[in-house]
């Protein structure tokens, strides 16, 4: 091997290892087709190695794109910025989508969730953020 060719090798694997991945999937729900943007950011965060996932809803057809359910966390201490503490649940279904608001939960109705048209979630171990990636796109399928 060549002087210094080790360390340029190790320095390329250690940038493209810190770079996302994206992957753009059509997926057949109910009647529709929607589109999802797959993020994936290896080693996002320091001093713990956490790898994020990110799933987009870009484009719906015949569907609502809006299928992420939160809930708003009513006991505990609100995140650091002071907003609400809000957890990803489930892929709504059919009747979630009939019963479930968008983009806030209506506390007055004692519905604390809300659905979304993206999902952001951490891992600290890399298959695992693959494995529910492939288990995220199928439950879109419905």
């Amino acid at each position: 091997m060549e002087p210094g060719r080790g360390a340029c090798i190790l320095s390329t694997l250690r940038r493209c290892a810190k770079e996302d991945k994206t992957e753009v999937h059509e997926v057949k729900r109910g009647d529709g087709i929607v589109t999802v943007e797959v993020t994936y950011t290896p080693r996002a965060g320091r001093p713990i190695r956490l790898h994020r996932l990110r799933l987009k809803i870009t484009k719906a057809e015949g569907c609502s794109p809006f299928v992420f359910v939160y809930q708003r966390a009513t006991k505990g201490a609100p995140m650091e910025d002071g907003s609400p503490r809000d957890e990803f649940i489930c892929v709504a279904d059919e009747l979630d989508e009939d019963e479930i608001p968008l983009h806030e939960p209506d506390m007055e109705r004692n519905v604390p969730f809300y659905r979304e048209d993206y999902v952001e979630l951490l891992f600290r171990n890399p298959d695992l953020m693959y494995e529910s990636a492939r288990s995220l796109l199928s439950s879109i399928k419905g």
